[in-house]
């Protein structure tokens, strides 16, 4: 099979691969150079398209999905489980009067027991001899 050239003169395949390149040349220049200035005015419709998007989305979309989604996770979330009271309120006002009165009776032990006790510089004998002295000095002037 063989091939004809332009001037319908048959030809090798070699022939006819290098017309079709010489014929090429030109229009592949003129062809890069049409899409050059194709991307250039794409890319200039496009920012501003981008741009007024992305206004849109965080002015009036995002606040809108975020409402929607905040709602879906309060209506799917679970309820508190409720919480089981091993003591009434009453038992408790006890237990808390219980607590009282054992740290004033342990404050009144500790302040009877520091009183019966001599402090550092005394002995046993001048605390009892001050004890002593002190229940008789009011007989006395109760007496006069």
């Amino acid at each position: 099979m063989s091939r004809t050239s332009k001037a319908g003169k048959p030809g090798t395949v070699r022939d006819t691969v290098h017309q079709v390149l010489d014929q090429a040349g030109p229009v592949a220049k003129n062809t890069t150079t049409a899409v050059r200035h194709g991307v250039t005015k794409s890319r200039a419709w496009a920012a501003p398209q981008m741009e007024r998007t992305g206004e849109f989305l965080q002015e009036v979309a995002a606040p809108k999905v975020s409402d929607v989604l905040s709602s879906a996770a309060r209506k799917i979330e679970p309820a508190q489980p409720r919480r089981r009271r091993w003591m009434g309120r009453a038992t408790t006002g006890l237990l808390a009067a219980i607590g009282v009165a054992a740290t004033a009776a342990g404050a009144a032990a500790a302040v009877l027991r520091k009183n019966g006790k001599p402090t550092a510089g005394e002995t046993a004998e001048q605390t009892s001899d001050d004890a002593a002295s002190e229940v008789q000095t009011p007989q006395h002037i109760a007496g006069a």
